[in-house]
């Protein structure tokens, strides 16, 4: 059905196009693409390994810009996935047309754009500041405009949609959830001062309470007096609402030195359902309702970055207090200071070039957790290219971590430090070209009890390498690979050892491209049976005109456990075929 929905679309554009060619003040370009998935699992014994994906899959993209002279640019995009699907969010036990397309996994946005004028309409991204809104998507409008040197955005929508707590199938319900931003900025060029505000709260109707009863025995001593606690239900989760405002400012120093920094402050009420204080601040009360579960905290970030001609140096900062939370960055990770320093430099005409990163950070700034974590980072990369022919990478990194506190037991201090270096040679002769590549790293990890004085180590030694042929005469490319990597363990030493091979061929002058490969991988700890693992793949692609293209690609893994999990195996099947074209 997809498919010849895909056809009616090619069919409808050839029209539009053939229309566009009679007048220049239209025109109409985009792309689409259809991919499918097929996929199956068999293990023995059965069901010993759950599958880990559905077993047919369709995603659908149509991506149409249709431009009205210099007036009018009109951007689409319908992208959709069916059976639905989501990697976020629960899926809903029944979907309606509006649960689809507030889907986050879909997008159905229009964008008609007059000059500085932007509208958007349906699936969006408002771009705000750092520290305030920038990576949420929702459905709804919005406007971007830039009249001069000034800039305004607003946009407002559903960042979620509601699923109902399901007891008996174990589905954790959520709360439909609605988010209000804006932005006010003034911008000349690389300097920037601006106004964000962001409101996201859940609906608390959308989705009823369900509540559980226990049975508790309120005296210990004697077991027959009992009593019925009603609570709400593990699945069911509270409504949670925030506001936040921040001031960002970005200008030049002198050429090739920037400053940017922003300010903000939150309101973040945890529970809606909540009892409201007794004594709420009248300037805050129009923007969010106090309650004893909302908090207000500080934020800020700071950087400077300097830009020369063969070096540079980046200095940031941040400071996120532990009660700052906004649910535009759900995952932003509170209670911190940190300060980094990036410097990177280019030498003899770009044949040198090394970067690296010196980290520090801090949390439990309040002093109100058990134990203060501070953090020490450290990396370094050199990129070296000798001559035309060889070119040498090396890495380090250093990751430490330290808790002091009294209690033993909670007292931490690790230290990990990594050490890779990579050469590839690149030999050409007429009829072959050579590719060599290895890699050889060094990783420690040291758990040290500052107490007792003894440490858990935990080393990994990891050694690959890799062969390419790519042949002048006949379009035909080999490659060979191989791997070892050992991690001495506290339990025993893992052994991991895998062996590659692949070819690829060119025909029909390049519009067809075949590959196969196969790679072989045993995994050991101490002296049990290994685990082994054959993943066969092959592809192809396909350019059937210069804007159409055809892609498959076929792949089976058969895994057999040792004695990690005897006599268990599996074997895992996909199959994912597109169709893409540029019009």
């Amino acid at each position: 059905m997809v498919w010849m929905l895909l056809l009616l679309l090619i069919i409808s554009s050839r029209e539009l196009r053939s229309q566009e060619d009679s007048s220049s003040a239209i025109t109409i370009s985009g792309s689409t693409a259809i991919e499918s998935d097929f996929y199956s699992l068999q293990s023995t014994p059965g069901n010993a390994v759950p599958t880990r994906r559905p077993g047919s899959l369709v995603r659908l993209t149509v991506a149409p810009t249709i431009t009205f002279g210099d007036v009018l640019t009109l951007p689409l995009e319908f992208s959709m996935t069916f059976p639905e699907t989501t990697t976020l969010f629960p899926i809903p036990a029944t979907t309606s047309v509006s649960d689809f397309v507030q889907n986050l996994a879909n997008r159905f946005g229009i964008t008609p754009t007059f000059g500085w004028a932007r509208f958007n309409l349906g699936t969006h991204t408002p771009q705000l500041s750092p520290l305030s809104g920038g990576d949420i998507q929702l459905f709804g409008a919005g406007v971007d405009l830039s009249p001069g040197h000034f800039r305004i955005v607003a946009s407002a929508g559903a960042v979620g949609r509601r699923v109902m707590t399901d007891t008996v199938a174990g589905t954790e319900g959520e709360y439909a959830r609605h988010a209000y931003m804006g932005k006010l900025a003034y911008v000349d060029s690389l300097t920037e001062i601006g106004l964000n505000l962001v409101r996201v709260r859940d609906d608390g109707a959308s989705i009823p309470v369900v509540m559980k009863s226990r049975v508790i025995q309120p005296d210990g001593f004697d077991p027959t007096i009992l009593d019925t606690l009603v609570e709400r239900d593990p699945l069911m989760p509270v409504p949670e609402e925030s506001f936040t405002a921040t001031l960002n400012v970005q200008f030049p120093i002198t050429k090739g030195v920037r400053v940017a920094a922003e300010v903000a402050s939150s309101l973040f009420t945890r529970d809606m359902e909540s009892q409201p204080v007794s004594k709420p601040i009248s300037a805050i009360e129009p923007l969010l309702a106090q309650r004893l579960s909302t908090r207000a905290d500080l934020a800020g970030n700071f950087s400077v970055m300097l830009e020369q001609e063969a070096w540079g140096l980046n200095l940031k900062s941040s400071y996120i207090g532990p009660g700052y939370h906004t649910l535009a960055y759900p995952w932003m990770e509170a209670d911190k200071v940190d300060v980094t320093m990036e410097p990177h430099i280019a030498l003899f005409d770009d044949a040198l070039r090394a970067s690296g990163t010196i980290g520090w950070r801090r949390n439990n700034l309040a002093d109100q957790e058990e134990a203060t974590t501070t953090q020490l980072l450290g990396s370094a990369t050199i990129d070296a290219r000798i001559g035309d022919a060889l070119s040498i990478n090396g890495q380090y990194a250093n990751y430490g971590i330290r808790t002091p506190v009294r209690n033993d037991t909670f007292r931490v201090e690790t230290v990990s430090q990594s050490f890779s270096v990579t050469p590839v040679l690149v030999l050409p002769t007429e009829n072959l070209t050579h590719v060599i590549t290895a890699s050889v790293g060094f990783d420690t990890y040291t758990d040290l009890n500052p107490v007792s004085g003894a440490d858990g180590r935990s080393q990994t030694r990891n050694l690959s390498t890799s062969y390419s042929a790519s042949l002048a005469s006949i379009p035909l490319s080999l490659e060979l690979s191989g791997s070892w990597l050992v991690n001495q363990l506290s339990i025993g030493e893992m052994e991991v050892t895998g062996v590659g091979l692949g070819a690829g061929y060119r025909l029909l002058g390049n519009d067809v491209t075949l590959g196969a490969s196969a790679q072989l991988t045993q995994t050991a700890l101490g002296n049990i049976a290994p685990d082994n693992d054959l993943m066969l793949r092959l592809t192809s692609t396909w350019r059937i005109t210069e804007s159409l293209q055809f892609r498959a690609q076929a792949s089976t893994i058969s895994y057999r456990y040792g004695d990690s999990r005897p006599g268990v195996s599996f074997r895992e099947n996909l199959l994912r075929a597109s169709l893409q074209w540029q019009w």
